[in-house]
This record gives structure tokens, C-alpha cells and sequence, in this order.
């Protein structure tokens, strides 16, 4: 498996490619396919055109690839000098508990480094067991949580005075 990052539109037609099948066959096992307050409802169209501002917007996608096929994604955006978020999180059914999350969150991790970044953020909603303890094995803490959804949080090492 290998790791990338898309930063511009022109690269991402294995991204599209990885969206159509999620969509076309397999979109029940995909947090995009529960109603949930972190993307209640997200739609093709909604995450397609994510991906056609890639070039109008600071953020960008990381994908680990089997083969050149895409098998993992998320994409990060800069909140500020301090935070990275994680977004759009999604492994192909085939390749969860394989690793596939951990490859992209090391490359997310080498970006918050690069750019001396406090910590990484993401949400999801409450109930979702199987990401949630991901996240944690991976480093994440709780940070904040309500009814609908919870913020999990993982430090920098260089950053560890603002737990």
C-alpha cells in the first residue's frame, strides 16, 4: 500500500473512481450512508464537488492506494496555525482493520509536523463504536462530545504543553 496526497483536481480521477464504487456498491457500510450529525445525508454530489474545489481551496486529500487503486481517504483543511482537521474519513470495507487508516494518519501527522501544528481534530457521531475506538488506538482523545456528536483531539509531541 502506498500513501499520497491529491492537491489539485487534475490528480484526482482514482479518488473519483473510489467515490463511484463506494456509491455504486457499497455505501451501506460507509459512514457516508448513516444519518449522523457529523454528515447527516452526505450525498455523491456533496463530496464530488469537494474534490472539483481542491484547487480553490487550502485543503487536500490523502489516499492510500493498493495497486493504484484508492482504498482509503480523508481530506485536511487548516482551521488555523495550530490545528489540522481530518474530514471525510473513509476505508473500503475490504481494507478496514488492515492498517489503511494508520498509513493516512501518519501522512496527516508528517503535515502537522512540516508545518509545527498543535494537534489534529476530527468528528464523528456518537454511537459509532468501531471509529471511535479506532481513533483512540491511533492517539485521539475526546475532547468535547454532546448528544448528536464528539470532537476527538490528538496531540503533537512537540506540542504536549497544550493538552
Amino acid at each position: 500500500m502506498k500513501v499520497i496526497e491529491i492537491t489539485n483536481q487534475k490528480e484526482s480521477n482514482s479518488l473519483i473512481v473510489f467515490l463511484d464504487k463506494m456509491f455504486a456498491n457499497w455505501l451501506e457500510k460507509s459512514s457516508f450512508a448513516k444519518e449522523n450529525a457529523c454528515c447527516p445525508g452526505r450525498t455523491y454530489d456533496q463530496i464530488k464537488e469537494k474534490i472539483e474545489q481542491m484547487d480553490e481551496n487550502p485543503y487536500k486529500f490523502i489516499v492510500c492506494t493498493d495497486n493504484e487503486e484508492v482504498v482509503g481517504m480523508t481530506y485536511v483543511s487548516y482551521f488555523d496555525e495550530e490545528c489540522l482537521y481530518l474530514g471525510l474519513i473513509n476505508v473500503h470495507p475490504e481494507y478496514r482493520k488492515k492498517g489503511v487508516f494508520k498509513e493516512i494518519l501518519d501522512k496527516a501527522e508528517e503535515i502537522c509536523n512540516e508545518k509545527n501544528m498543535k494537534y489534529m481534530r476530527l468528528c464523528t457521531w456518537q454511537g459509532n463504536e468501531a471509529a471511535i475506538h479506532t481513533f483512540q488506538k491511533c492517539g485521539f482523545e475526546v475532547y468535547a462530545e454532546n448528544e448528536k456528536s464528539i470532537e476527538l483531539r490528538k496531540y503533537m509531541k512537540i506540542s504536549d504543553e497544550y493538552k
